[in-house]
């Protein structure tokens, strides 16, 4: 059975086809990551002292150049 992401009802494999497709450049697969982490950005944002609109900015340019880094490894859901 395929593991779920709590933050978001995608599997294991959905997030990896998804993360294939970010790193080819598909702008519709890049825009469901950031929508799957967008609850931890803007939680996480909290703790940053810089107006929110910044920090999720930035945050999610480097998500994007996350995605794109054909040298990124997946996390390994299963640890």
């Amino acid at each position: 059975m395929e593991e779920k992401n709590t933050s978001s009802n995608t599997t294991e494999t959905e997030f990896l086809e998804l993360l294939e497709l970010a790193r080819n450049n598909d702008h519709n697969a890049i825009l469901s990551l950031l929508a799957i982490f967008e609850p931890d950005m803007h939680e996480h944002s909290r703790y940053i002292k810089m107006p929110k609109e910044d920090v999720l900015q930035s945050m999610k340019l480097a998500m994007i150049e996350m995605f794109r880094d054909k040298n990124c490894r997946p996390p390994n859901f299963r640890d």
